[in-house]
């Protein structure tokens, strides 16, 4: 039993240590998001939904190292409700971004730590409601158009399946420096790749 087990570790090592990241090979996968948010105002609420998806691919130049391309689309939809529960109004929100990137793969024992640098290139869409100052009614919709700039680092480890597969759990950090906005955020992406061989395979 001992050795069935070692085996099965050992082999499961030998797989992430030659795993397909070496020059040649290609990148494709990506990773996504969905979530759900209720924030009150007394004596109003809102609720927002939002998704984002973000594809990638890439091609290792040398081994370990991989530059490429993702083109991450996010979308919000908010619903405000007034003190008796009725809807007020309703506000949406879609950004489109042309992401390059650079990545490394540091091989540690049994997985890789992922290393990554992005800028990106976002173009962001609104539509939310019009007020009169002096009644507070609604009297029509804004429908704005923002282009900005943004770079993103992460870091953190990614496990292999076998050679071709990898799921990764990365911290990010992001700068959005917008015409109307300028902050940073701190989150956690999980992605899964996928790793196809260099042609000479």
């Amino acid at each position: 039993m001992k050795k069935t087990l070692a085996s099965l570790l050992l082999f499961s090592w030998s797989l992430t240590l030659f795993a397909q990241t070496d020059k040649g090979s290609f990148l494709i996968g990506g990773n996504g998001s969905i979530s759900l948010n209720k924030t009150d105002y007394n004596p109003t609420e809102s609720k927002t939904a939002s998704f984002s998806i973000s594809p990638v691919a890439g091609y290792f130049f040398i081994n370990n190292f991989c530059t490429g391309l993702g083109l991450p689309l996010s979308s919000s939809w908010s619903k405000v409700y007034d003190s008796n529960g009725d809807e007020d109004y309703k506000a949406r929100q879609a950004s489109y971004s042309v992401s390059p990137f650079v990545r490394y793969y540091f091989p540690v024992r049994s997985f890789f730590v992922v290393a990554e640098g992005a800028f990106s290139w976002v173009q962001t869409k609104s539509k939310y409601p019009q007020f009169d100052f002096n009644t507070g009614q609604i009297i029509g919709d804004i429908n704005s158009t923002s282009n900005d700039t943004s770079y993103r680092l992460a870091a953190g480890p990614a496990f292999f399946f076998n050679r071709h597969t990898s799921i990764e759990i990365l911290l990010n950090y992001e700068n959005l420096n917008g015409q109307y906005t300028d902050n940073s955020d701190l989150f956690i992406s999980i992605g899964f790749q996928i790793f196809l061989p260099s042609d000479k395979e």
